[in-house]
């Protein structure tokens, strides 16, 4: 469905289609019509879906610019989604003159705070604890003119303690469209929010939270060295656009430094960097200085990065809505990606459970300095085990071990060891040939040949 099918101003259409976007995606062309008449929602459908837009379109088409206040306000539990919300909507600024977006989030200076006061913007986007401080406590704006809010990652916020401060902001605001967006929704999330909006409809896709463009695997890695098993993978598989997911912040400076040190360029990001140094390695990334970035959960939320071809999870999380979340970093708008995932026997439950969750991955093993087919292995270990011939040549091996080897140790003990296993395997050898010219010879019997 194009977006000129829907009933939308006509310099909006134009401004879409001059940004590249023509058609709406599956829950676009849900959830755009209900948007535009005002209607709040709580929006479930997978990462990569194009959940952004479902409430950008809305509040550009319903903008009165010439209403100098605010009236919508978009909140995102962290700076780099908040960020990536507002340069979508500075995309349309050439085509609305006089578009006034405004972004709050920490490390902005007081005095840019002040200037709200004489020159309040129609859009804010901002972080829950940013929006409190502003908007709330300082009240440098006014907001008896807003008319929608925006609950972005919704799921996300509550877990990082940030309800409160949305509670506070929403008391302020009356008779007001409110959206919720969100890949996952928990039931005491469901709860919440319809104890504290307005609800006129749920509306979800589907039940999958990762789309059928993510192939997953699960690696085996035998309990060998974790930043050891990241080089060989990065030099097995060479991504084009990697994200590397670490459950813990100490394991993302790990991590990021080994590569460092092994010649890899790569950047970092999680809670602890300054915003200065998150926003330079965003940028980096983004202007393909480098293609391999390590992360903690805060990247798995909402940040649309181009050109990812794969994730791997460092580790598996506790969270399985974590994972979901990682592996929607890839498969986005119809591209094809692939979620790998490091595990050993400690973590096997953790891919049990994923797969009772509709995941269905393909298994490797690292084995002889390689990520191989773990099919391949246990068919080699159950031929192994049904072969007698394998089975009395073990049983042959370990009575000449046994034989050559004495309670008391005798110089060269090894190589008589070595010898008498040698032997073992050289009869084995021979009467294996044996058995083969046996069975050619009966061949040409049977098929007249003498």
């Amino acid at each position: 469905m194009k977006f000129s099918s829907f009933n939308l101003k006509t310099k909006l259409v134009a401004a879409l289609d001059e940004l590249g976007y023509k058609n709406a995606s599956a829950i676009q062309e849900i959830v755009i019509p209900k948007a535009l008449k005002g209607r709040s929602l709580i929006v479930k459908s997978m990462t990569g879906s194009g959940k952004s837009h479902c409430f950008i379109i809305p509040i550009l088409n319903n903008l009165k610019l010439d209403n100098k206040n605010a009236q919508s306000i978009i909140i995102s539990p962290t700076r780099e989604l908040a960020r990536q919300t507002y340069l979508f909507f500075k995309q349309f600024e050439p085509y609305f003159e006089g578009l006034n977006v405004k972004l709050l989030i920490g490390g902005h200076q007081q005095k840019d705070d002040e200037v709200l006061k004489n020159n309040p913007p129609h859009i804010i986007i901002a972080t829950p604890k940013r929006a409190n401080d502003i908007l709330v406590l300082e009240s440098f704006i006014k907001l008896g003119c807003v008319k929608t809010v925006v609950l972005d990652e919704v799921d996300m916020m509550m877990d990082m303690g940030y309800f409160n401060d949305i509670d506070q902001l929403l008391k302020r605001l009356k008779d007001i469209q409110i959206m919720s967006f969100s890949a996952s929704y928990p039931n005491k999330v469901i709860h919440l929010l319809k104890k504290y909006m307005p609800v006129d409809e749920i509306i979800s896709l589907d039940d999958n939270i990762t789309n059928d463009n993510v192939t997953h695997f699960a690696i085996d890695i035998k309990h060998q060295d974790k930043n050891e098993m990241v080089y060989k993978f990065i030099d097995k598989f060479n991504p084009y656009g990697l994200i590397i997911f670490c459950s813990l912040k100490s394991d993302v400076n790990v991590v990021y430094n080994y590569l460092i040190e092994h010649k890899i360029k790569c950047g970092m990001l999680h809670g602890d960097l300054s915003q200065r140094e998150r926003k330079n390695m965003m940028k980096m990334f983004k202007n393909n200085d480098f293609h391999i970035m390590v992360c903690s959960d805060m990247a798995s939320r909402g940040l649309d990065l181009d050109n990812i071809s794969d994730v791997l999870n460092y580790d598996l999380p506790n969270n399985e809505e974590f994972y979901f979340h990682r592996a929607g970093r890839v498969g986005r708008m119809n591209k094809k990606g692939n979620c790998y995932s490091f595990y050993n026997v400690d973590s096997v439950d953790k891919i049990t459970n994923l797969e009772k969750n509709k995941i269905t991955f393909t298994y490797l093993v690292y084995k002889n300095n390689d990520f191989i087919s773990s099919l391949k292995v246990k068919k080699e270990r159950k031929n192994n085990r049904l072969d007698p011939e394998i089975i009395e040549l073990n049983k042959n091996i370990k009575i000449a071990k046994s034989k050559a080897t004495t309670k008391k140790v005798k110089p060269n003990y090894k190589k008589k060891v070595k010898v008498a296993i040698n032997e073992v395997k050289r009869k084995y050898k021979k009467e294996k040939i044996k058995k083969e010219i046996k069975k050619q010879l009966k061949k040409k019997y049977q098929q007249g040949d003498f």
